[in-house]
């Protein structure tokens, strides 16, 4: 079974991670970043490495997004990637985890974005 990497950020959110536990993690190779928002949002910038599986998309699409290592959902604000961590877990990822406050909460951050 896979060690859950992340057990919640400062509001005591399991489901969330804050900015910080990202960039350590992506910085060590050990996530997988799925931004959940769509095409237009996307192209607007995004998250370096990040791939990209519109929320409405990740049902027949989760086979993309790899198993075994700890996966980050992104979105705008926090709310849709909280949506996905949700509807990852009936297929097999119990390791999903939202990016607390979203793409937002990253630019606030001032870490780069990639369009």
């Amino acid at each position: 079974m896979l060690r859950r990497l992340f057990t919640g950020n400062a509001r005591g959110k399991a489901d969330e991670i804050d900015v910080a536990q990202v960039v350590a993690a992506r910085d060590a190779g050990n996530v997988q970043i799925v931004d959940v928002r769509e095409l237009n949002e996307w192209n607007r910038g995004h998250i370096h490495g990040s791939i990209h599986i519109p929320l409405g998309d990740l049902a027949t699409r989760h086979t993309e997004v790899t198993q075994g290592i700890q996966v980050v959902t992104v979105c705008q604000s926090g709310r849709r990637s909280l949506d996905a961590v949700q509807r990852l877990a009936p297929v097999g990822f119990t390791n999903a985890v939202s990016l607390a406050g979203g793409i937002q909460a990253w630019r606030d951050a001032q870490q780069p974005i990639e369009r």
